[in-house]
This record gives C-alpha cells, sequence and structure tokens, in this order.
C-alpha cells in the first residue's frame, strides 16, 4: 500500500503546521499521546496542557478564524473546498501537537449534513460551524444500547407540529460546552429495531434537557444526558422520518476512523523508542520492532479510510479495520510502554519523575476504553467480515443447535 501527497495537500500540511507554532506552545503539547477532552470539574488537578472548555473554544475560534476548521467543506458555505483527505491531514497535524479539534463537529456531524441537509439548512448551520463558533455532541449511546445501537429506547412522540422527546443517553463527551445535540431517537415503536430510528438537532438550551457528569478510569469527563418531555418543533427532525439508521451508519463509520486518529499512536511509539536509547536486549529489540510496524500498518489503515471517504464512498470496512488496529495497537504499545520503563511508567502525569509526564500510565487506562467507543471491535469484526467480505452472519441459535446436537 502506498500512498503519496499531492502537493496541495502537503501546502495543508505547513500550514497547520505554522499554525500550530504560532497559537500552540510547546508546554501544551504533552497531551499529543493521548489526545486528551478538556476535564473542567471543580477540585480537579489540571496542568498547562489540561486546558478548559473555555479555553477549548477559544482555540476554535481561532482555527476558524484562520480558515483552517473550511478545509474540506465547500466554498459557498463559508468553506475552503477539499475533501476528506484533506481534513484527515489537518485533524491528524493538530493530535500530533495534543491540540484540540472539534472532531464530533467536523467529522462525525457536518458530513451528514452534507449528506441531508437542505440548501437552506447547510446555509444557516454549516458556516458557524466552519468558523468554530459553535460545538455538537451526540447522543447515540443509551444505558441498555450500547454495542446493539439499534436497541435504543429514548422516544421521539409526534404531537402536531412538534416532538416530544423523553430518555436517556450516556457517553456525550462534549454535552457540558455544546451548542447542539445531535440525537438518535426511536419514532416508530413497533417497527424492526433498524427501522424505527429518526434523528434530530436540538439547541441544548433546550428546556428538560439535564446534564450529568461522569468521568472515566482516565480522569476524562464524559456526560449522561437526561431528556424529560423536550418539546421541539418538527423543523429539528433530521433528513426523512423513521430513516435514521440508514444515516446513522454513515455517520458512525466517520466516527470511527476520526475519533481514533493514528497519529498520537505515531507520537507514542516515538516517545517509547527515544526513551529507550542506549544498550537494549534482543528480546526487548524485538519488541519494539514489532509494535513500530504494527504502529505503521494501524497509521496506514486510518489514511486508506480517509482516501475512501474522499473518493466519495462510505468507508464502512475501511473505518472498522482503522479502528479495531488503531485501539488495539494503543493498547499493545501501552502495555509495552509500561513494561520496559519499569515501575516509574505508573506515575500519574502529575508526578514529576514520571516518564513521558505520566502520558502512557494514561494511555494505557485510556487505551482500554477505546476497544469500545464507536463501536466495540468484536462488532466492528462482524463488519469486516459480512460487508467486507460477503461472510454469512453468525447465529446464536444455530450455535446453540449445533450444542445441543454435539450433547
Amino acid at each position: 500500500m502506498e500512498f503519496t501527497y499531492s502537493q496541495e495537500d502537503q501546502a495543508i500540511r505547513r500550514e497547520v503546521r505554522n499554525f500550530l507554532d504560532a497559537n500552540w506552545p510547546q508546554e501544551c503539547r504533552a497531551y499529543r499521546i493521548n489526545d486528551m477532552i478538556a476535564r473542567d470539574l471543580p477540585g480537579l488537578e489540571r496542568n498547562t496542557a489540561n486546558i478548559t472548555p473555555e479555553e477549548v473554544r477559544a482555540f476554535y475560534r481561532k482555527l476558524g478564524d484562520a480558515g483552517i476548521l473550511g478545509i474540506g467543506f465547500p466554498e459557498e458555505y463559508g468553506g475552503r473546498g477539499g475533501g476528506h483527505l484533506a481534513r484527515y491531514i489537518v485533524q491528524s497535524e493538530l493530535s500530533a501537537a495534543g491540540a484540540p479539534y472539534p472532531n464530533v463537529a467536523i467529522t462525525m456531524v457536518a458530513p451528514i449534513f452534507m449528506t441531508i441537509g437542505s440548501t437552506s439548512f447547510l446555509e444557516e448551520y454549516l458556516p458557524p460551524l466552519i468558523a468554530g463558533e459553535v460545538e455538537y455532541c451526540v447522543g447515540y449511546t443509551e444505558p441498555s444500547a450500547g454495542t446493539d445501537l439499534a436497541s435504543l429506547k429514548t422516544k421521539a412522540e409526534r404531537d402536531g407540529n412538534h416532538f416530544v422527546i423523553n430518555g436517556q443517553k450516556i457517553f456525550s463527551s462534549t454535552a457540558h460546552y455544546a451548542d447542539y445535540y445531535f440525537l438518535a431517537t426511536r419514532t416508530d415503536p413497533d417497527a424492526p429495531k433498524h427501522k424505527g430510528i429518526s434523528l434530530f438537532l436540538l439547541d441544548m438550551k433546550q428546556p428538560g434537557i439535564t446534564i450529568n457528569p461522569l468521568i472515566t478510569n482516565s480522569g476524562v469527563r464524559t456526560n449522561i444526558v437526561f431528556l424529560d418531555n423536550v418539546r421541539v418543533p418538527a423543523t429539528c427532525l433530521l433528513g426523512n422520518e423513521n430513516e435514521g439508521w440508514r444515516y446513522l451508519t454513515e455517520a458512525l463509520a466517520f466516527e470511527r476512523y476520526a475519533s481514533m486518529a493514528s497519529s498520537p499512536l505515531v507520537c507514542a511509539y516515538n516517545e517509547l523508542a527515544k526513551l529507550r536509547e542506549g544498550p537494549i536486549s534482543g528480546e526487548d529489540a524485538a519488541k519494539l520492532a514489532k509494535i513500530r510496524a504494527d504502529t505503521r500498518a494501524a497509521d496506514l489503515l486510518s489514511l486508506n479510510a480517509a482516501w475512501t471517504a474522499n473518493d466519495g464512498r462510505p468507508p464502512i470496512v475501511e473505518a472498522a479495520a482503522a479502528k479495531v488496529n488503531v485501539s488495539e495497537v494503543r493498547l499493545a504499545l501501552s502495555r509495552l510502554a509500561l513494561e520496559m520503563l519499569g515501575p516509574n511508567a505508573l506515575l500519574t502525569e502529575y508526578n514529576p519523575q514520571a516518564p513521558a509526564g505520566g502520558q502512557f500510565d494514561l494511555m494505557y487506562r485510556h487505551s482500554v476504553i477505546n476497544l469500545f467507543t464507536a463501536g466495540a471491535n468484536d462488532v466492528q469484526r462482524d463488519t469486516i467480515a459480512t460487508v467486507g467480505q460477503g461472510l454469512p452472519r453468525s447465529r446464536k441459535s444455530s450455535r446453540n443447535v449445533a450444542v445441543e446436537k454435539s450433547a
């Protein structure tokens, strides 16, 4: 697999690096290994790189003012042209520097807007999005609908020219400072589970929305969102009623390769190799060589997903392959770092004696979550097998019959 970048792509990379040199200090780049989200709970320790939501939003506006967020979007909506590959380059460079990037808005929500939005809708919502003036969050996962997202139970019931929404969402990571909620609901409870889903765009200031913090084992804040009799006009419905699953599958494909950016993984390998300079055993050298090859493969799979989207094809299989590989190599690399760097590698980011500023400990704790975010890896393997290779879907009933017969 051989990729080359055009002169235009290389110019975008230089532009983003020059922007970072002017707007993102070196002392803030410790988080390039983990691509962290801002934390803002009262009393929670923070250092220079662990910026607040207000600082994140200010940085987004700088990106918008510089025209960087407009890369990959049509000029008639305030963009600069280009496609998914150009946006992937922007995201990769920002992630490699540990800088904030409006991942949800740019790589998950905006592509669906472009697919199902009318001209008037795009004229209203795209310009402020690519100017960095607004932030989005997504409401997909529920306590009983994670891996099997089509089992979601949040209801949107039509009442004349309005819908009334009730339910609960979990893992809405930027809900505490987002402006809009990209929400998946059930609008036809009697339809097959993949057929009765609809998408809505909600103002987060809408009455009836309650946001509670949920802190993960890596210290990153996500949220639980409660929706109690949230009444919205029917114009908040995105696309056709009850056809939301079709839009969701495309949105999730973009989320998988975008949320699993490979550039922090490459940075992590480089950091580990630098810390292990000097005499090294043959066994450790072999382990480093293997993880280097795995890192390169994951990087290329991410690039392939972006290239597929750039070619006008939803990267369903390519994104699944990238997500599985990046998340599993990330976990393997963090384990190897803890093994090679010894007990000090378990020191947290707030201990000055921690190697790499404690980022490998944080990486290990966060890597476990990555196996499930944007779709559990076992489910992604099923997608690769069935959609990519045309293999039949497994059936639990068939396995049970086989077990009964063998008994």
